[in-house]
């Protein structure tokens, strides 16, 4: 398949008018020596603050070139008086070997940010209702914004970016309370779960390797900086969920959380200050040690006496966002980790 183009420029419309404008657009790209095929999987919400729309209508064709949607990038601003703007625009892509192209239309709204009603009926009004609607919230705008709240009560999903692997813990706290309001059916995730995942393959492939996994009974968490962060705390949850450990104690020894288990288990966590490599360390009851050690663009697994390298993938927002978008339904593992770590966190910040 060749890249994805944009088929005009982007044409300020009336907002009343939208719609319209868009069959006009498709009569007008529509030719005989090259025909056009509307593709729509789903409807792909795109909010951001004012300030960030530029890199974020970066990621529109893209994401057309993997995604056939209904893309609406939604800018707020709220230094502007009740106000909206609106452009059209399609990107497509031609097949190889053909002359048809498939297409995708976005939608460009440029609203003030103070009325999350108005804002929540223009995005339903234009959203295709028979198909699901993903919302991405860029980490320009906060968790809490009441935009989002009404959002997520008719998505199918949410997306977010609220924080990266190195934040302190304390900063998922808003969004484990997101993840608890929304509907049942609306799955939430953040892209710091699908830039984990380099993590988690590279730990289920040592336990692969280590056939004494059924033994391990300690696991020591290394992370930079001096607090525990967000990366270490979900990878310890999902190591804990994944053996299905039952928590005991939650505590501070000194400045290092300790999580107890019933069974002799313990989950400990190691901010080192960059002292150390970022890492975990595997201890069993039979007195065998194994690690994950993370350096640069590759993970070195250690087993006994045996080592290995894993290469570590490049990630950007583009392919976290292609993945996650990909990763429609819910992902328990996701779930069973998150609520671990929603348990943990007021005792570890509070002990």
């Amino acid at each position: 398949m060749n890249g994805v183009a944009q088929v005009a420029p982007p044409q300020e419309v009336d907002v009343a008018k939208i719609e319209q404008e868009l069959e006009l657009l498709w009569r007008e790209v529509e030719s005989a020596d090259h025909p056009v095929t509307r593709a729509t999987a789903f409807n792909l919400v795109l909010v951001c603050q004012r300030g960030a729309e530029a890199e974020t209508r970066e990621l529109v064709p893209e994401l057309a070139l993997v995604h056939p949607t209904r893309t609406m990038l939604v800018s707020l601003d709220e230094s502007i008086p009740a106000a909206q703007r609106a452009w059209v625009t399609a990107h497509c892509r031609k097949l190889e070997g053909e002359q048809r192209q498939i297409c995708s239309e976005a939608i460009i709204l440029e609203m003030d940010g103070d009325s999350a009603l108005r804002a929540a009926s223009l995005i339903h009004s234009l959203s295709l209702g028979s198909l699901a609607t993903a919302v991405v919230w860029h980490p320009s705008l906060p968790l809490a914004h009441p935009l989002l709240a009404n959002l997520s009560r008719s998505a199918d999903r949410v997306i977010t970016c609220a924080t990266d692997h190195l934040a302190p813990a304390s900063t998922l706290k808003p969004w484990f309370e997101l993840y608890e309001s929304v509907p049942q059916e609306c799955v939430v995730t953040d892209l710091l779960w699908a830039e984990l995942s380099g993590w988690r393959g590279a730990i289920a492939e040592l336990f692969d390797k280590c056939t004494t996994v059924t033994r391990l009974s300690e696991v020591r968490i290394h992370s930079t900086g001096d607090k525990l962060t967000c990366g270490a705390l979900l990878c310890g949850a999902w190591i804990a969920s994944s053996m299905e450990w039952q928590t005991t104690s939650v505590a501070l020894h000194g400045r290092r959380p300790v999580i107890e288990f019933a069974g002799e288990h313990r989950l400990v966590f190691s901010p080192d200050g960059g002292s150390a490599p970022a890492g975990m360390e595997f201890l069993f009851s039979d007195g065998t040690t194994a690690a994950v050690l993370r350096d640069r663009d590759h993970f070195t697994l250690t087993c006994g006496p045996h080592t290995h390298a894993a290469h570590v993938r490049d990630v950007d927002m583009l392919s976290l966002l292609a993945h996650e978008l990909h990763a429609w339904g819910r992902d328990p593992r996701l779930d069973k980790s998150v609520r671990l770590a929603h348990d943990w966190l007021p005792e570890l910040l509070f002990s």
